[in-house]
């Protein structure tokens, strides 16, 4: 009996923190950034982005109006783009998150091209 009741316990500790660990990586990214950051504030902020088919690129148009911002997909191959508006004081005004279609995971890819799918 202890030990049924030992084993049913740990299992439900096991399957809840399944469930959380899936709630919080499938809960949507929000860039840190803050009205009135700087230009620099918000670089930071965004990872330093960098100029790679599928990783950051930041196109700029000077140092206001808008910048366009592309993360790296998430594991399950979620995209979005991040404009982020700077007024003429080189201050973040607003941003926006747009979703991208979803595509494949790479570590998904890879698995399928080894299975011949």
């Amino acid at each position: 009996m202890g030990r049924k009741l030992v084993v049913t316990f740990c299992l439900t500790v096991l399957v809840l923190t399944g469930i959380a660990i899936v709630g919080v990586r499938m809960a949507p990214k929000t860039p840190l950034l803050r009205k009135g950051m700087t230009f620099d504030e918000a670089y930071d902020a965004m990872g330093h982005p960098i100029s790679a088919p599928n990783g950051g690129l930041l196109a700029t148009n000077g140092l206001y109006g808008s910048h366009i911002y592309y993360p790296c997909p998430d594991w399950l191959g979620n995209q979005e783009v991040i404009t982020i508006e700077f007024d003429s004081n080189h201050k973040v005004e607003s941003w926006e998150i747009t979703p991208r279609e979803r595509t494949r995971p790479e570590w998904l890819s890879r698995i399928l091209q080894l299975v011949d799918w």
